[in-house]
């Protein structure tokens, strides 16, 4: 009965969201009330004033790790839109002359997956609706722009998957490549789930897809093992692309070097750079540490130190120019919404709401413990939007489950994964496709949710078979 209460702030986000139809920070928030009440009231544990103090400290710092990625982010995306460089994708894009299962095939998986990795927030709809739109009818490009955004644990320079590792205190390369064993089985499927959908496929188009979809697997190992997991989503959708371009691609040098796309070449350097720098100076830490007593981070190692590299390379200081103001308005009510849900996550799990979670997941044993941890964390995914509010709420009772059956990395990885690849479902990406899709709009949000539906089942089904093998 314990572990069910604990799980009634999720239920009020829930239903808050989906059934009432509100805002993630008026869902927040009524989680939050909730949560404070169960503290109030004593049901895990008696009421502490220094667990909720605990929760409030623990709940600023992972604010600020978030911040961090996510106000240097917006300053790059909105640099990045007064430089031109989407229409610049655009017309790279158009400029190989590709068939359209192709270039519907480069756009999603190639395109997007890349674009996401460097901006995150779902930036990459932006870019890719109104491309495949041109391509395909309203339904299929919902799907195929959909696929292109299931690569969650590499998104936003892979900001969900280091707080994950933070929650879950496990060092970020040791939990990169757990992420890259569990999610590898998505990111295979991303090119074919593409292919899939498109109408006038052909047995060769099929085959390119599982290639890429190898290709996909094999650079997201390779470059979260050599160069950290923030920039590996990146590289492999530039992989996915050349292979996908093929031969096509030796004509596009001039088109290459085309200076609205150097921001994101700018920040793939940067990124790249600020890792070697760190493992140079002591492993992947400069020394400059903040820590709570339960959560460690180091402000040096935040992909957010080269996002604002790459914003100010762009010259973003002059050509955001009077946007500061609504730049600063478009940040507010996210990072509200994320610091309300993060003080009512970390106050659940220091009045011992976690706990009863854990001790009742763990009474079903290793095999449906793993199930229900895969189940949750994709449930959290749906319901946030977001790989880091979702792993703020179930990551610890994920890593301690874990724990007691000596698969801490895999289960956090799952609840990761769910977490991450959940999201393809979740209310916000619905509406920021519709808001994406030339013309007529009217349903997409709708469409895009049940669509979202179908690919967060096939990949929690994915997922947690796949853990269950391992």
């Amino acid at each position: 009965m314990l572990a069910l209460l604990a799980l009634t702030p999720c239920l009020t986000l829930l239903v808050t969201i989906v059934v009432l139809g509100r805002g993630g920070l008026t869902g927040a928030t009524c989680a939050l009330v909730v949560t404070l009440m169960l503290w109030a009231g004593g049901v895990f544990s008696p009421a502490d004033g220094r667990a909720l103090a605990d929760a409030l400290v623990d709940a600023a710092l992972l604010t600020a790790v978030v911040a961090s990625v996510i106000l240097p982010g917006l300053a790059f995306v909105a640099t990045t839109e007064r430089c031109g460089s989407r229409e610049a994708i655009g017309e790279l894009v158009a400029r190989l002359e590709l068939s359209p299962q192709r270039a519907a095939l480069l756009i999603a998986a190639g395109v997007g997956v890349t674009v996401e990795s460097v901006t995150g927030m779902g930036v990459s709809l932006l870019v890719t609706v109104p491309l495949l739109a041109r391509l395909l009818g309203p339904t299929r490009t919902v799907a195929v722009a959909l696929a292109g955004m299931s690569l969650m644990p590499w998104g936003a320079v892979a900001l969900g998957t280091i707080v994950g590792a933070k929650i879950a205190g496990i060092d970020l390369a040791t939990f990169g490549h757990a992420v890259w064993v569990q999610s590898g089985p998505i990111a295979f499927l991303v090119p074919l789930v593409v292919v899939a959908v498109l109408p006038g496929r052909a047995a060769a188009d099929i085959a390119l897809a599982a290639v890429a979809g190898l290709v996909m697997v094999a650079v997201l190992g390779g470059a979260t093992r050599v160069l950290g997991i923030e920039v590996a989503g990146a590289f492999a959708g530039l992989a996915v692309a050349a292979v996908v371009a093929g031969p096509r691609l030796r004509s596009m040098p001039d088109a290459l070097r085309d200076r609205r796309l150097a921001p994101y070449a700018v920040l793939l350097a940067a990124v790249v750079l600020q890792k070697l720098l760190l493992r140079l100076l002591d492993g992947d830490q400069s020394g400059l540490t903040l820590s709570t007593g339960r959560i460690v981070w180091d402000p040096v190692t935040t992909p957010g130190v080269a996002l604002a590299v790459a914003t100010i390379a762009a010259g973003g200081a002059t050509r955001l120019g009077g946007a500061w103001g609504a730049l600063a308005r478009r940040s507010a009510r996210v990072m509200a919404a994320i610091v309300v849900f993060l003080a009512g996550a970390r106050l659940l799990l220091e009045s011992g709401g976690i706990d009863a979670l854990v001790a009742s997941i763990s009474g079903l044993g290793a095999t449906w413990a793993l199930t229900a941890t895969g189940a949750l964390g994709s449930l959290s995914g749906f319901i946030a939007g977001s790989a880091v509010v979702g792993n703020a709420l179930f990551m610890p009772s994920a890593a301690e489950v874990g724990s007691l059956f000596d698969a801490r990395e895999l289960f956090a990885a799952l609840q990761n994964a769910g977490a991450a690849h959940g999201a393809v479902a979740s209310l916000p990406l619905a509406t920021l496709v519709a808001a994406a899709m030339p013309g007529d709009a009217r349903g997409v949000d709708r469409t895009a949710m049940r669509i979202g539906l179908v690919l967060a089942g096939v990949y929690a089904i994915t997922m947690i078979a796949w853990a269950h093998l391992r």
